[in-house]
């Protein structure tokens, strides 16, 4: 035990000190040869389970530390800690100090808007959705870009796994999350489908190294549009009528009424499922989680939430390129 313990310290000072010089040096190196190969191997690991084991640690370590502390053991509460500590400097804290992919994108006009969102509805009225299991084919999806596309050479697949409390998520509003402490993505069933398929992609992206939200959002967009698979898609074009809607919708109703107009009866049930699924965290529950949220990216952007919402000029530069 106390050779863990040992071996535990050694390797968290290191690791910490290696995090701390990327704020003064390229992080690229770290990111490449340590922190990408050890959430590997973690995914590796928990990916054979069904379960998440997230939620079971969420669960479990509280009560396993006050039952610790009770007992006044208080060395092995510390040896947690660091190993949480750890595991987000590997999954979060280095990747976030990355240089950005993207930069230089200017906030569209809203001609530019609504040119995009004629391209977005004309790929929805053509594409139909088909039967099949989206949720866990967006992860792989959205893997596969990222291994082409980006040079991340990924090997494993993380885990994709439901929710034990589908419930809870969804009056936080979460479609689903990526649980750093475990290399798993877990998704919320209750969730409409096309929304569970573009969050798979997007914290598969995430767990590839890419930490801003709006990157995320357009690689997951990329993923799923160039995967071949009509199903997938449908649910990026029907995600990005999201974005690119909500902006023309702020600027000129009339203009955004008339293109829902034109969408298919199914892409717009799909809409009025996700309205009904929002409206289920407008509780004290989801403002918590959103405050939560908030928090967590500012950590690793300082734009915080706020920066879901430049997703629709990245959409619109992506779609007009």
């Amino acid at each position: 035990m106390r050779l863990i313990k040992r071996v535990v310290n050694i390797l968290f000072w290191l690791l910490l000190l290696a995090y701390g010089a990327c704020f003064f040096l390229d992080a690229v190196p770290l990111e490449e040869r340590v922190c990408a190969p050890i959430r590997m191997t973690v995914s590796h690991v928990t990916s054979g389970l069904k379960i998440p084991i997230f939620e079971i640690m969420v669960v479990g370590i509280p009560v396993l530390l006050i039952a610790m502390l009770a007992c006044g053991h208080i060395s092995p509460v510390l040896t947690v800690a660091k190993l949480l500590l750890a595991a987000y400097i590997v999954t979060l804290g280095v990747p976030a100090r990355l240089p950005p992919r993207i930069s230089g994108i200017s906030e569209p006009g809203i001609e530019e808007y609504k040119r995009a969102a004629s391209l977005v509805c004309e790929r929805i009225n053509a594409l139909t959705p088909s039967d099949g299991d989206a949720s866990s084919t967006a992860a792989l999806a959205a893997r596969s870009y990222a291994t082409d596309k980006l040079n991340v050479q990924t090997g494993i697949a993380p885990g994709v796994k439901a929710s034990l409390a589908p419930a809870l998520l969804t009056d936080m509003g979460i479609v689903a999350y990526y649980a750093f402490a475990s290399a798993e993505i877990v998704l919320n069933g209750y969730a409409p489908d096309f929304m569970i398929a573009f969050a798979a992609a997007h914290e598969t992206i995430h767990f590839l190294g890419i930490t801003n939200e709006d990157e995320a959002n357009l690689f997951a967009f990329a993923a799923l549009a160039e995967s071949g698979d009509e199903t997938l898609e449908f649910s990026a074009y029907l995600c990005a009528f999201v974005y690119i809607g909500a902006v023309i919708c702020s600027e000129d109703r009339d203009a955004y009424d008339e293109m829902y107009a034109d969408l298919p009866a199914s892409a717009c049930e799909l809409l009025d499922a996700r309205h009904d699924f929002l409206e289920r965290s407008d509780g004290r529950l989801g403002a918590f989680s959103d405050t939560l949220n908030d928090v967590a990216i500012s950590l690793r952007d300082s734009r915080g939430a706020q920066s879901y919402s430049y997703t629709s000029r990245l959409l619109v530069a992506y779609l007009l390129q």
